[in-house]
This record gives structure tokens, sequence and C-alpha cells, in this order.
């Protein structure tokens, strides 16, 4: 079976931590992201190996380029890649946003692991969390 590849970015190094702690034995692969810009780098490397990721999850507030624009760049390049999208700030403006970019979940911080783990079972299940 095809193991899930994931692109996660968050700007926070103790979130990453706990990411690369919970996530990197769930999934196939999981490459993380500082930046959108550090994304963008590690994006194209997966390609250029023909892995594009499964799943982005972006962290919608970080600076330089917030997770909803890199998004809206990726779905007017013509990419369906599946988005996760996280953020401390649960408002509806957020929500309808990533609900306008095909966005396959929304999850507010601090978050629950078993929400982040639901969103990717329905991307792909058989995925335990």
């Amino acid at each position: 079976m095809k193991s899930l590849r994931v692109l996660w970015v968050e700007d926070d190094a103790d979130i990453r931590g706990f990411v690369q702690k919970m996530c990197g034995p769930k999934f196939g692969a999981l490459e993380i992201a500082s930046s959108v810009v550090e994304a963008e780098k590690i994006y194209a490397d997966m390609e250029a190996k023909g892995e594009s990721p499964d799943l982005l999850v972006l962290d919608i507030a970080m600076p330089v380029e917030i997770g909803t624009t890199y998004a809206r760049r990726l779905r007017a390049a013509g990419n369906d890649v599946s988005v996760l999208f996280v953020s401390g700030n649960d408002n509806a403006l957020n929500r309808m946003e990533a609900d306008a970019l095909g966005s396959v979940g929304f999850v507010t911080k601090p978050f629950v692991w078993d929400d982040i783990f639901q969103a990717v079972r329905q991307l792909k299940p058989g995925v335990k969390g």
C-alpha cells in the first residue's frame, strides 16, 4: 500500500517537535517546514522525486506568507493537493476561506491529536491514529 506523504508547515518550533514525535510514526513520510518558503523548496524536491505529498498541513498565521495565501497560489497553479488547515484563531472568516480552498479540514490550536488523525483518516481510509 502506498505510504501517506505529509508536508506540514508550522512556524512554531515546539509544535514542529510535537508533530515529529506524534505524527512521524503514523505517516509513511513526514516532512516539516518552518515557513512557506521552506515548504516550497521541500515540495519541489518531493515532486522532482515523483513523491508529491498526499496531504499538506498548513498553519494559517505565519510570518512572511500565511497558509491560506500559499494554498490559494497552489490552487491557482492547478495543484489539487489535499490541504488541512490548523490555526490558533478559530473564526468564521478562516473557516470560510479554508472551505473555499477545498480543504479537507480545519483544526483549532491547541489541537487534540485525534482531530488531526480523523482528518487524515477521511483522506485515506485505513490510517490508524
